[in-house]
């Protein structure tokens, strides 16, 4: 290798890193700047209405008893208040989807699945129309009547992806 090769190398790969180290330096700064003249994001708040606790007449275990698949083993339980109303989220060991028991009087119900994934969406969204898996508009969770695309309904359906 000659000598002015390697010269032209330095100088170039030099002038590569320093471009480099400048620009993550200026990055840096951009952001101590933006931190100072922006407003801070919200503060993160607990979500749901809380839980009325003396709601609750069925055990944990009342409620597993009720699903026929949790004699292999209960993977996890969450109490979800959903429709103001408190609900065992049981995940089963076989099962990978959650079961809803209801924690007043041990109903099983697997439409809670959805009620609970529009009252997500409706308090996270700010109350926002939501659409089902199954293309149509529900509103379930304020207690409207829900408008069905298939019968012309008001709310827009979502395209699903075969319709591109």
């Amino acid at each position: 290798m000659n000598k002015q090769f390697i010269r032209k190398a330095h100088r170039w790969l030099g002038l590569t890193f320093s471009l480099t180290i400048l620009m993550s330096a200026g990055s840096g700064v951009i952001h101590n700047v933006m931190t100072r003249t922006q407003a801070p994001p919200p503060s993160a708040r607990p979500s749901g209405n809380g839980l009325d606790v003396s709601q609750i007449k069925l055990s944990v275990r009342d409620a597993a008893i009720k699903l026929p698949d949790a004699a292999q083993g209960i993977a996890a339980v969450n109490v979800r208040s959903i429709g103001g109303q408190p609900w065992y989220q049981i995940y089963t060991k076989t099962n990978r989807a959650a079961q809803y028991v209801s924690a007043l009087d041990g109903r099983v119900d697997p439409a809670q699945d959805e009620a609970y994934a529009a009252e997500i969406a409706t308090t996270f969204l700010g109350g926002a129309r939501r659409v089902s898996a199954h293309g149509f508009a529900v509103d379930r969770v304020l207690g409207r009547q829900a408008a069905d695309h298939r019968t012309g309904g008001d709310w827009p359906r979502l395209p699903a992806l075969h319709e591109r």
